[in-house]
């Protein structure tokens, strides 16, 4: 099964939902049955389980229960990758970021990829943060994804997304990541960077027709690599970490291959707090 058709089969879940205050059941303490016979959290929707197959489970948490996403094999289709994606749900003011708590490791080229998208209209992208997370933690330990906006707009809805795997359709057996307490923190106002940079533009040209320049500036010498998104939060690229020294840096993406709209690219320092911008495709 190709990665678009497991994102699009995820998001087809959740149409016609209701919507929710806050991020829904975030600590993962309540758990309900799925359309399928399966076990999913209240407020989430765990695509692929059902009453024989599951790859996101009721574990424990840092606090009482967690959601465990593990990388297994569902007969028929092969390796596929977890996926926890949130019924759309209400917010009414620009939250500056997304935190909570996880541990495990992944395998092979394994990460766990962490989506927010901020929303008009119940599909109008004004705002996105993106996060990854490859690193191996014993115990739970805090991440952060910060969130961008294009504009002024106030979101009337968010979607949040947790994949574990290579891509948005497959993964190698054994990567686990358990995640829990995860909430909004902060109102958008001046960006919180990472400690790392100094500073991060926007892309140029843009809108762009085949290459995007992404301009940043560096405190200190790190790793960072870049990835670019649609805006319902699909991987389409990324570029695997290099080392760039102290100053002013700039990284190039090919984009020629993207259809004409909105994508927005993030740069992923070591240290994970992430920074996201939107640019656009003619």
């Amino acid at each position: 099964m190709k990665k678009s058709t497991l994102l699009i089969l995820a998001i087809a879940l959740i149409t016609g939902t209701s919507l929710m205050a806050q991020v829904p059941n975030g600590d993962f303490e309540t758990w309900v049955p799925t359309t399928s016979d399966g076990e999913q959290p209240e407020g989430w929707m765990a695509a692929f389980n059902t009453a024989t197959f599951a790859n996101i489970f009721k574990v424990e948490g840092r606090t009482g229960l967690g959601a465990e996403l593990r990388v297994l094999e569902l007969p028929g289709f092969g390796v596929v990758a977890p996926i926890l994606i949130t019924e759309p749900f209400a917010v009414n003011q620009r939250h500056a970021k997304i935190t909570g708590f996880l541990k495990g490791a992944p395998q092979g080229n394994d990460s766990l990829s962490i989506f927010v998208g901020m929303y008009t209209n119940s599909e109008n992208l004004v705002g996105a943060g993106v996060g990854f997370v490859s690193q191996t933690f014993t115990t739970f330990s805090p991440f952060t994804v910060n969130v961008f906006y294009s504009g002024t707009e106030t979101p009337d809805s968010c979607i949040v997304s947790f994949i574990l795997g290579a891509n948005t359709s497959t993964g190698t057996i054994g990567s686990s990541y358990t995640i829990d307490d995860v909430t909004f923190s902060g109102i958008a106002g001046q960006e919180e960077l990472s400690p790392v940079f100094a500073g991060v533009g926007q892309a140029f040209p843009n809108p762009a027709a085949s290459e995007i320049t992404i301009p940043f500036e560096l405190q200190s010498a790190d790793e960072i690599s870049v990835a670019i998104f649609d805006v319902s939060g699909k991987l389409l690229q990324r570029q695997a970490a290099q080392r760039f020294m102290p100053g002013a840096n700039q990284i190039e993406m090919n984009v020629s291959d993207l259809s004409t709209g909105n994508y927005f690219y993030t740069l992923i320092p070591s240290d994970g707090i992430s920074t996201s911008r939107k640019f656009v495709v003619k």
